[in-house]
């Protein structure tokens, strides 16, 4: 989970005043992720039970909670069948239990609050709901919290990643080849090794049926396809403005350079395109835009 840290200070205290308050064995505040039921914080126990454990959540006597299976307080776990027989049971001696659900806007659930012992309690346990009550509000909030900021946060991320990606050829866009040409520029000069700049220009042509049937999008997606085949495992494709690509090429020669522009322009003759290819090398002490602006004055192709 992203930023737990974040929570996990205030949720330890939650769980530390619980146990001063009534005396469970464990007391612990959990995640549930599909089938994973994480451990967030979690009280000196007996059972072994630690923050970062990831459980079972359908094992779980919580889960059954969730489903309204059972009350949310039992001084005896033996009298409600749904508990009894949580696979949960089998795995750890469980009498007595208390558990309250998490969950979103949505009625999403997002964990729980609960805590087990090994002795059956006295039936005034289910009493100390008002002790609860305040607790679990403190929790939920900042449960709640975390889960929005985790949504949030993803929602950026796929907002930033999709900024960065071409729509028609699924490539790292202009903006994230400036960003990933950067990284590798700082590495390699580092290491002493050039970079090889090969611009790729497919000329223009029509935005309607181009030959054989294909759009131009397929068209597109097929030259990146091709391209692609041509990549060692650490160079780097990008596609740049109107259908222009880049290709760096880590660490090479001249006549490696060389060489791939060659079986570059071979595989895309069948395109029938006004295709001009142009390359340059990468060393240190030259940024890469300028690399590239010498790549389209030396046409190699």
């Amino acid at each position: 989970m992203k930023r737990v840290s974040d929570i996990q200070k205030p949720l330890e205290e939650v769980i530390c005043l619980l146990k001063k308050r009534i005396k469970m064995d464990l007391w612990m505040i959990t995640r549930v992720i599909e089938d994973d039921w994480i451990i967030i914080a979690a009280s000196q126990n007996d059972y072994g039970v630690k923050a970062g454990d990831v459980l079972k959540w359908s094992d779980s006597i919580c889960s059954r909670m969730v489903q309204q299976e059972g009350p949310n307080i039992v001084s005896n776990v033996d009298v409600v069948d749904a508990y009894k027989v949580a696979p949960i049971t089998q795995q750890k001696p469980i009498s007595a239990y208390v558990g309250f659900p998490f969950v979103n806007e949505n009625n999403e659930i997002l964990g729980t609050l609960c805590a087990i012992d090994q002795n059956i309690k006295a039936e005034d346990l289910a009493d100390t709901h008002k002790d609860i009550a305040p607790l679990l509000d403190i929790a939920n909030t900042l449960i709640n919290q975390n889960d929005t900021i985790f949504r949030l946060t993803n929602a950026l991320d796929k907002l930033n990643e999709q900024n960065l990606v071409d729509d028609v050829t699924g490539l790292p866009n202009q903006e994230a080849f400036f960003e990933l040409a950067a990284q590798a520029k700082l590495k390699y000069d580092a290491l002493g090794c050039p970079i090889g700049v090969v611009i790729v220009d497919l000329g223009s042509f029509s935005l309607r049926r181009y030959n054989d049937g294909l759009q131009y999008e397929d068209v597109m997606r097929a030259v990146t396809s091709d391209l692609s085949s041509m990549l060692r495992e650490a160079d780097i494709l990008c596609k740049l403005y109107g259908n222009r690509f880049c290709m760096l090429l880590l660490n090479v020669d001249t006549k490696y350079v060389s060489s791939t522009v060659m079986k570059m322009s071979k595989l895309l003759e069948p395109y029938k395109m006004n295709v001009s290819i142009g390359a340059e090398i990468c060393r240190e002490g030259t940024d890469i835009q300028t690399s590239i602006e010498h790549a389209n004055d030396n046409k190699m192709l």
